[in-house]
């Protein structure tokens, strides 16, 4: 992630935080369902461990509220900015933390990434290897078709497994040698892809709310800059690929 971007983002997070424990926000409030003021927004600063990384990811929860157990004179003095590490909250933070609060915060772009996922995270989510190799191809120009060797083999399968997978797809015999072909097998991945996470359940939630972590640190709830709203499966996205795929950092982007 650019780095003035994620610094931009991060101080979004912080006003937030702030602007909301001076003086709570009455219309977030109500659109989650919350009968009461007395509540703190905390600032999430950890990685969480996630079985499907197989290592410590950020979660996708920036914000999560509590009950407000911290007096007015006390928040004036953090101005008003409380994280989970804060002293105030580490005596009593697991009771109470408000369930399913989570809040992503998203109000620096509008093209934001919702989730990147590498080939660990995305064989142990989708279990078939060969659509993440062809949503990663090389399609565009004969000189980078070389490059999809290096493709398959950081996604976990071989250009042979590739060709039979589609194949059985698609009922034909392609030339993965071939641009136009290429171009069939990654669209065909990308529309496979975006239809899996749409139809399942639990590919969505891991993928949209991050629920390769508990509660507080998944989020149901998203702010960007259409405004405040629930998650849910309504809104579009699209699968590309990510950038660094030339670097050899192979992954695929989710994006609104």
């Amino acid at each position: 992630m650019d780095k003035n971007k994620a610094l931009i983002g991060l101080n979004n997070e912080i006003e937030f935080v702030k602007k909301f424990n001076e003086n709570n926000d009455l219309f977030i409030l109500e659109k989650m369902g919350i009968s009461t003021n007395n509540v703190l927004a905390v600032h999430v600063k950890s990685t969480i461990y996630s079985e499907y990384h197989e290592k410590k990811v950020y979660p996708k929860s920036d914000i999560f509220l509590t009950e407000k157990k911290i007096n007015r004179e006390l928040l004036v003095k953090e101005s008003f900015y409380i994280n989970e590490n804060n002293k105030l909250l580490k005596d009593h933070f697991n009771n109470i933390y408000i369930p399913n609060s989570g809040i992503s915060i998203k109000l620096n772009t509008d093209k934001y990434t919702i989730h990147k996922m590498g080939p660990t995270f995305f064989n142990n989510v989708f279990k078939i290897s060969e659509l993440g190799a062809g949503a990663s191809v090389y399609c565009t120009k004969n000189e980078e078709i070389y490059k999809n060797k290096q493709i398959f083999t950081a996604w976990g399968c071989s250009k042979e497994q590739v060709q039979h997978y589609f194949n059985e797809i698609l009922n034909c015999n392609l030339n993965l040698d071939d641009l136009n072909d290429l171009k069939r097998v990654k669209q065909i991945s990308n529309e496979t892809i975006k239809k899996m996470i749409k139809d399942d359940e639990k590919i969505f939630d891991l993928i949209f709310k991050g629920k390769y972590a508990q509660d507080p640190y998944c989020a149901n709830w998203i702010y960007d800059l259409n405004g405040f709203k629930k998650i849910n499966t309504v809104a579009d996205f699209k699968v590309t690929t990510g950038s660094g795929r030339s670097k050899g950092t192979y992954t695929l982007v989710i994006k609104p």
